[in-house]
């Protein structure tokens, strides 16, 4: 998988927010709120393609929490992302 090219994290306020920029991101009119969680995975994995694996490695490791808990996180997340269209297969 892979973040789109044109999409970025950025602060707003106290918010991490994904917007598009550039002309391939012209007709994406959303911005996405992240919560720290998400934003730290964001940043970990925006620079470079990444599996499913990699997410759930991140999140245990970083978190420090059990591996099926970060396996529905990682999941979860990469869905949304999927579903809004700010990552490719």
């Amino acid at each position: 998988m892979k973040i789109k090219e044109g999409f970025v994290l950025r602060k707003i306020g106290d918010k991490d927010v994904v917007i598009g920029e550039g002309l391939d991101q012209i007709n994406f009119n959303k911005i996405i709120a992240l919560n720290s969680s998400a934003a730290n995975l964001w940043r970990a994995l925006a620079i470079k393609d990444f599996s499913e694996e990699d997410a759930i490695d991140f999140l245990e490791n970083y978190y420090q929490i059990d591996h099926q808990i970060a396996e529905k996180d990682a999941k979860a997340i990469l869905e949304k992302w999927k579903s809004v269209g700010l990552i490719s297969d």
